[in-house]
């Protein structure tokens, strides 16, 4: 039997990437969403006490153009935000950790 080869390498164990995007999670017959090719704002989020990290992100939505994202430096993972995130009609992909961090782009679903 021929060995195949991963569609991945691992890199190392405690430096990895992860990626997910709201449509991963979205129901299989939904189509995948494009994410845009122009960043509007990042936001660097980093040290900031919850709920500050999420307060500025949900008050940087509401002026998000559409065709556009907006990134989220943050230096751990805002679980609570997703669900909060695909209710208000946006996707959005997660980067991380790297170096201790997470890189999260946000667009308004179309």
């Amino acid at each position: 039997m021929a060995a195949h080869a991963a569609p991945f390498a691992i890199v190392g164990q405690k430096s990895y990437s992860v990626i997910r995007a709201a449509s991963c999670r979205a129901r299989c017959d939904e189509e995948p969403r494009m994410k845009p090719l122009v960043c509007d704002t990042t936001l660097a989020l980093c040290g900031l006490e919850p709920p500050e990290p999420m307060e500025r992100v949900l008050a940087a939505l509401p002026t998000l153009v559409d065709g556009r994202y907006l990134r989220m430096v943050i230096d751990r993972e805002p679980l609570p935000l997703y669900a909060l995130l695909t209710r208000g009609g946006f996707d959005y992909e997660v980067r991380g950790p790297h170096t201790g961090r997470y890189d999260i782009d946000i667009w308004r679903r179309r």
